[in-house]
């Protein structure tokens, strides 16, 4: 949660803001809905 920033603009729409490089993203395990409950020690994004 340290790495997420949310953020309100002056017409009240929401946004998430992040610090991962895409790098760190796209070596990430993609997320599958169907699989997640059972599988979500790989789908969680852990950065080494």
């Amino acid at each position: 949660m340290d790495k997420l920033k949310f953020m309100t603009d002056k017409d009240g729409k929401k946004y998430l803001y992040t610090n991962f490089t895409k790098e760190q993203l796209q070596a990430q395990t993609a997320y599958d809905k169907g699989t997640y409950a059972t599988n979500r020690d790989q789908q969680r994004m852990i950065l080494k």
